[in-house]
């Protein structure tokens, strides 16, 4: 901090991010209810070997490509959500009124799935997960369906300045669709999730372009077989896998690094040990530095915000609230005084 403060001041990031008002934004992905469902332990089963709970109460949050979308749109006047959602139990009402008023949506329906949830049942003191229940169907959209996508996307991605993509790997963005991504956005930013439901079947490698990649350490030890390699020579070596401009590896406590060819290699630490929750930090992460790159800031200026982002969202429940604005200008000039 004490360098960085040698070389910026707290005016001058926040007038970065205010800048980034007029970015006209087309957000896709996968659309994931969060539900946390509060328990709490009552002891041992005389019967079975199992913990039986209590059930508390329960919060259902907008998570996925829709918390991304929530993150964007505090930032960004202009937003377009593409996603897709079941027509059994799709949440539609539920998602229209958990989204910000200035984005716009088109929604594809898929009639062979449920709109994807997550529930998990959660020690609520310490906020411990305790077990997890997936409603999903991550098999590839129907083929009738994908094309509608293709003809809509095609129509309208020569409108917008930057396309985010957070891919999570559950059936919504396959091959034909990362091509048309790839060779027609303007300014290309991907995560590409590794989670439970994907592990090794939803790498960053399926991109053959992305402007800008925001993925963790072990999405990229997956995606390059490096095991015990130094993320130094991994973010080299997927370069001959993908071009892109920018790359940031968050790398959990130990912070992010950074690294652009015209730039080289950056490292910037966590701003914050106090974590509450650290479900949607990734996503928080990615869709408020995905515009910062496509606006051409600094790596090391991209890297900062991010991590300011990430300590922020980490002391947020799942996908409660996203990181706004006022917020993240309170903290940065905390942080550069």
């Amino acid at each position: 901090l004490k360098g960085f403060r040698e070389k910026y001041q707290a005016d001058q990031i926040i007038k970065y991010l205010k800048d980034l008002s007029g970015m006209k934004v087309l957000v896709i992905g996968d659309a994931i209810i969060d539900e946390y469902h509060y328990c709490s332990a009552m002891g041992k089963s005389s019967k079975e070997n199992i913990i039986p709970t209590r059930f508390l109460r329960e919060e259902i949050f907008a998570g996925g490509v829709l918390a991304a979308a929530n993150h964007v749109a505090g930032f960004c006047k202009d937003v377009h959500l593409v996603t897709c959602l079941g027509t059994e139990n799709s949440y539609k009402s539920f998602i229209e009124g958990h989204l910000k008023k200035n984005i716009r949506t088109k929604f594809f329906h898929r009639a062979d799935s449920p709109t994807t949830v997550k529930r998990r049942f959660v020690e609520p003191a310490f906020l411990s997960k305790l077990f997890e229940v997936c409603f999903l169907e991550d098999r590839p959209l129907p083929e009738e369906l994908e094309q509608k996508l293709h003809r809509y996307l095609e129509g309208v991605i020569k409108n917008f300045d930057l396309v985010l993509v957070s891919d999570f790997g559950h059936g919504f963005i396959e091959k034909k669709t990362v091509q048309l991504l790839a060779k027609k956005a303007k300014f290309l930013a991907v995560n590409a999730q590794t989670n439970s439901a994907n592990a090794g079947f939803n790498l960053i490698t399926k991109y053959p372009r992305a402007d800008y990649i925001c993925i963790d350490e072990p999405e990229m030890r997956l995606a390059t077989h490096g095991k015990f390699d130094k993320i130094e020579n991994l973010i080299i070596r997927i370069g001959k896998k993908i071009r892109y401009k920018k790359v940031i590896v968050t790398l959990g406590h130990k912070g992010s690094m950074g690294y652009s060819p015209r730039e080289e290699f950056s490292l910037a630490p966590v701003f914050s040990k106090e974590v509450v929750d650290r479900v949607g930090a990734g996503d928080a992460f990615l869709s408020i530095t995905a515009p910062c790159a496509a606006a051409g800031y600094p790596m090391e200026v991209i890297e900062f915000i991010g991590n300011a982002v990430g300590a922020i969202k980490v002391l947020i429940v799942g996908n409660r609230s996203s990181v706004e604005p006022v917020q993240l200008f309170k903290f940065i000039a905390t942080l550069l005084k």
